[in-house]
């Protein structure tokens, strides 16, 4: 609204300016026919509103130049096109729980449990440089959790299994919990866990939890301490490895 007021005022002064000149032109043409005394007069006020109206029309032009551009509808065809938002970054749980995900990355393609403890251990080495991994399933019919796959051990026999509550890994399972146990001695054997002997410093014992009920539980030894990071990588994975375990032992009882 404003702009079109702006454009009237601009027209109705170019308009006046116009009739100016050409009153100012039959003026000097009417001394020009009765004298000569008036006419320089004359042609000096013509050449000034001349001036006058060429002023305005070019004001009028920028003037309305400028409003094209402002007006909404020609933005697209006076402006750049703006670039893409960038996407908002991941909320830290989104990140967490996609990279457990990797950590069970094609590990339940396959159903027996060896398998997938076996591809489990596998992500866990890649991802955190292990030393040893092991992994126990839960006999259902039992209540005990039996061997099932491991990573760069050599055993005499399987390690024998055990209820929740026996040894470390036993209480591990009963707190739900992931246990740590830092500076680990040269004699330490698989009467504390199934590892057996190892030189690893750190021993990290992982239940697969699901509705309070854990499932599963892995073992794992590195050289060095897993960073707050990683941890919270962890905890991801007792949920989601838990939950996986679960719907597959549900499919398998059907």
């Amino acid at each position: 609204m404003q702009q079109r007021t702006s454009h009237l005022q601009v027209s109705s002064l170019f308009l006046l300016t116009a009739l100016a000149g050409i009153a100012m032109f039959s003026s000097a043409w009417n001394s020009f026919i009765q004298g000569k005394e008036k006419m320089l007069l004359s042609l000096g006020f013509l050449v000034l509103f001349l001036i006058g109206l060429l002023a305005i029309y070019f004001r009028f032009l920028r003037h309305t130049s400028f409003g094209d551009k402002n007006n909404p509808e020609n933005l697209s065809a006076s402006t750049e096109p703006v670039a893409d938002h960038p996407q908002p970054p991941k909320p830290e749980f989104a990140k967490t729980r996609e990279a457990s995900s990797d950590l069970l990355r094609a590990a339940f393609s396959k159903s027996d449990f060896g398998s997938i403890g076996e591809r489990i251990l596998k992500n866990l080495a890649h991802e955190f440089e292990i030393v040893q991994g092991v992994f126990f399933i839960l006999n259902a019919q039992t209540g005990k959790y039996s061997f099932a796959a491991a990573y760069a051990c050599t055993f005499e026999s399987p390690p024998p299994d055990f209820i929740g509550g026996e040894g470390l890994t036993g209480q591990a399972i009963i707190n739900q919990k992931i246990m740590t146990i830092t500076n680990l001695p040269d004699s330490y054997c698989r009467v504390v866990s199934g590892l057996g002997k190892g030189k690893a410093r750190f021993l990290y014992i992982i239940p697969l939890v699901h509705e309070k009920i854990p499932l599963g539980v892995i073992e794992i030894t590195c050289f060095r301490e897993i960073e707050e990071s990683g941890m919270s990588l962890l905890n991801q994975l007792v949920r989601e490895g838990g939950l996986k375990l679960s719907a597959l032992i549900s499919h398998e009882t059907k």
